[in-house]
């Protein structure tokens, strides 16, 4: 286990009470409403700089749920 210096955990402290700070759920959806087109899951990994795997987990979850929708689908061309 690594430790964390305090100046770092202070750091991310008021990232989160600032706002500054999202989740990766927020960062997806915040892409997903700013896009004028339809997202495949690499261009949101892409735009967000969020590894691929962690988007494609979030977004299965938000269609899961409802709040995103599939609007096609087809084999990833990456």
């Amino acid at each position: 286990m690594t430790s964390v210096s305090l100046t770092s955990l202070h750091a991310h402290r008021e990232q989160i009470v600032s706002g500054r700070a999202r989740t990766q759920r927020e960062r997806i959806l915040e892409c997903l409403k700013v896009s004028a087109v339809p997202l495949t899951r690499r261009q949101i990994s892409e735009l967000t700089r969020i590894p691929i795997n962690a988007v494609c987990g979030r977004v299965n979850t938000l269609v899961a749920s409802g709040i995103v929708r599939v609007a096609y689908e087809d084999k990833d061309q990456g």
